[in-house]
């Protein structure tokens, strides 16, 4: 995972509540965000939605100015964002306004460029701020379990970043630092993902799993795509394809049936005859069945076969599944999945035009998956809308939202906080 890869998912966990889960900042004057309008991505987004919090409310007691304590910036609805979480909001807006130019800030005279970039670190930290008031007046709270939890997800992210830029002597400390970020900014991105989950699990889990839940099922299942990939010459006409159809992978075990037919297909794609190819499927899946009959797991299958790869690995290597309802799948796919039982499995002679063969196993919910993504599935649910009675609760709690400046926070720049 390289330095941009593990920003955007950095940032993925700590403006989850901005871009994902709805509880956007709804305060502001839109003429005045003139000079966020250039950000990008989850920036542009934001901006585009969200309201500057420098207007947050009718009243005028909504925002004030204090001598906070030392190292705090502001303090929103209770709630004390310290330099360092400012100063990692601050750049990284900034990364996305200047896009590295740092002659942008130049001819700034009226100070427009900069009042806009605070204003778009406040939206940030201002809908972050609201998922702690939230989860405080509904008694959520995380336990020992989660801290420890958090805990071990970020010392996993050290260990990958690390040993994926071992060879250029890159670390996770020189990553934070390049990032503006610390340890503490880090882990609280995940204690307030972890946070936010749990109090949309309590205020509303029991009526989604009674009212809407009910559409989905659990399925495993291998998909195999007839299809060749190959290079053209000037001419367009076809040379060797450059990958085989299925490669024989270092960590996993196989017959010398199963090498054979993986022989055969090969052959198929690199003479790119796809009638053969289609035609030679069947007999692989027919060894899969065999091999599932002789108690193969599935998941050691899917990851030998499956060419459908969105589906979640979970930590201890198995599958979490792919929860559907009638609406997120192709009707004939539906049509087998939802007519098989708990733990029983298709032939795999389902074949759906563009998408290719299936064999499919339909699985119990797996209820550890559940308490860890159940947010996800409820706010992607089509019958239940995401802007609905959660965006509505943030909304209606930022009305409420006290933001207290500190007495030198009109004297920030990008020049004070590199420091």
């Amino acid at each position: 995972m390289n330095s941009k890869k593990i920003t955007a998912f950095l940032l993925a966990l700590t403006l989850s509540s901005v871009s994902f889960y709805g509880c956007r900042n709804e305060k502001t004057d839109e003429s005045e965000s003139s000079s966020v309008s250039e950000t990008t991505t989850v920036s542009e987004e934001t901006a585009a939605e969200s309201k500057t919090v420098s207007e947050s409310s009718d009243s005028e007691e909504s925002t004030g100015t204090a001598d906070l304590k030392d190292g705090i910036i502001v303090n929103i609805a209770g709630t004390d964002i310290t330099e360092e979480e400012y100063k990692y909001y601050f750049f990284y807006a900034k990364n996305y306004i200047d896009d590295g130019d740092e002659s942008y800030w130049e001819n700034d005279e009226n100070g427009e460029k900069l009042a806009g970039l605070k204003k778009q670190t406040l939206d940030f930290l201002f809908a972050n701020s609201t998922v702690y008031k939230i989860a405080s007046d509904n008694s959520v709270e995380l336990t020992k379990e989660d801290h420890e939890k958090i805990d071990q997800l970020v010392n996993e992210d050290i260990l990958y970043y690390n040993t994926v830029n071992s060879s250029s002597g890159d670390n996770f400390d020189k990553y934070l630092k390049d990032t503006y970020c610390t340890m503490e900014v880090y882990k609280k991105a995940y204690e307030r993902q972890l946070l936010e989950s749990k109090t949309v699990s309590a205020l509303y889990e029991e009526d989604f799993k009674e009212h809407y839940f009910k559409d989905y099922i659990c399925t495993k299942y291998i998909q195999i795509k007839p299809s060749v990939t190959y290079e053209v010459d000037e001419n367009n006409n076809p040379l060797d394809t450059t990958e085989n159809f299925y490669e024989i992978l270092e960590d996993a075990s196989y017959t010398d049936e199963e090498r054979a037919v993986i022989d055969k297909l090969n052959k198929h794609a690199k003479a790119i005859d796809r009638d053969a190819l289609k035609a030679t499927i069947p007999e692989l899946i027919d060894i899969i069945n065999k091999r599932l009959d002789e108690g193969e797991s599935m998941d050691s299958l899917m990851h030998k076969y499956n060419m459908d790869t969105a589906v979640d690995l979970k930590r201890d290597g198995t599958y979490a599944g792919y929860y559907i309802n009638k609406q997120s799948m192709p009707p004939e796919f539906c049509d087998v999945a939802f007519a098989l039982e708990e733990n029983e499995r298709s032939d795999g002679s389902l074949f759906i035009n563009g998408y290719g063969y299936f064999l499919i196993e339909r699985t119990p919910f797996d209820e550890e998956y559940l308490e860890d993504y159940l947010i996800s599935l409820y706010m992607n649910n089509q019958n239940y809308s995401y802007a609905s009675d959660y965006e509505k609760l943030c909304l209606e709690t930022q009305k409420n939202m006290k933001i207290t400046f500190d007495k030198d926070y009109d004297s920030i720049t990008i020049e004070s906080l590199k420091k």
